[in-house]
């Protein structure tokens, strides 16, 4: 079961992402999540909103996670998968710098496949931002995310 405080924060930042999604499911899409969230493991647990859609990608040491939203449906999906990464390719894609008050902010993409697999689900497109200021770099939750999974995929980047 995902943590209480992760929960918290989940649900805040789907609140901040897709707020007009969860304004029309209220409360009861909110016990919904949380009801899906205990069927989650707990171990070391690692979680990110898509931008794009509501979908919620956790990571566990071997497992990809993803609960997904349906507002016209008024429903909950939550499924996974095995993460394999010796067959997981990865590309990255970033744009220049752009600077706002002496911190400069760059917007990643990120794009997961598993070798053979035709078709694209939510998880295997995500965009993250890093911040740079004096050298150092800032992730946000979906670029540490991003990182993360493609570690296991053998890439060794920075800031994980």
């Amino acid at each position: 079961m995902v943590a209480q405080e992760h929960l918290q924060e989940i649900l805040q930042e789907f609140h901040a992402d897709h707020q007009q999604v969860m304004d029309a499911g209220g409360q009861a899409l909110a016990d919904g999540i949380a009801r899906a969230l205990e069927m989650v493991p707990d171990e070391g647990t690692e979680w990110a909103i898509v931008q794009r859609h509501p979908v919620l990608l956790v990571r566990t040491s071997s497992v990809l996670f993803q609960l997904r939203i349906d507002p016209s449906e008024r429903s909950i999906a939550l499924s996974s998968r095995p993460l394999r990464g010796e067959r997981l390719t990865v590309t990255l894609e970033w744009a220049q710098p752009a600077a706002d008050g002496g911190v400069e902010t760059i917007e990643t993409r990120w794009a997961f496949r598993y070798e053979g697999v035709v078709g694209e689900e939510e998880w295997q497109r995500i965009s993250g931002r890093v911040g740079l200021q004096a050298g150092q770099e800032t992730l946000d939750r979906r670029e540490r995310f991003a990182r993360n999974l493609a570690s296991q995929a053998g890439w060794s980047p920075p800031g994980r």
